[in-house]
């Protein structure tokens, strides 16, 4: 071989070197970034887990929602319908009770006149006992009373 070769193949040779360390390099550094990718995969993939978890956390809670608010619609019908009947209740009542008292009136005026016409009676009975002959009709003494067409009693 000339010196010349020989250099060539130092050259190639120190080349050849260069060029695997700097493959070696790129390898490594090819590496470093697979690890540090598949380091954000996990976390990316654990991130994923732990949103999952929570939306289905969340959809229970939404069920559990929807249905308490179900029952407190039912509860607001059956509370409306109980109102109702209570207010048609309460209507009845105070009907009944205007008729009440309107039929106590009626039996306090009623009574009012009833014993005006007992004491109308007890005097004309009276004043009928001291003279005996009353409209043409004898009484006895026990105070029996003779009514005629002038009088009427309710």
């Amino acid at each position: 071989m000339s010196k010349k070769q020989n250099g060539s193949n130092f050259s190639d040779r120190h080349s050849r070197e260069l060029s695997l360390a700097s493959s070696n390099d790129d390898h490594d550094e090819v590496e470093k970034q697979l690890e540090i990718s598949n380091q954000r995969l996990e976390e990316l993939q654990k991130q994923i887990s732990q949103m999952e978890q929570l939306a289905e956390e969340k959809r229970q809670l939404v069920s559990k929602l929807q249905e308490k608010s179900e029952n407190l619609e039912d509860a607001l019908t059956a509370a409306k319908k109980l109102s109702s009947h209570r207010q048609i209740q309460l209507t009845k009542l105070h009907s009944c009770f205007l008729h009440v008292k309107d039929y106590s009136e009626r039996l306090k005026s009623s009574e009012q006149e009833l014993q005006s016409l007992v004491d109308t009676t007890m005097i004309e009975l009276d004043v009928g006992n001291d003279v005996g002959l009353r409209d043409g009709f004898l009484t006895n003494g026990d105070a029996r009373e003779v009514l005629t067409d002038h009088y009427c009693i309710l």
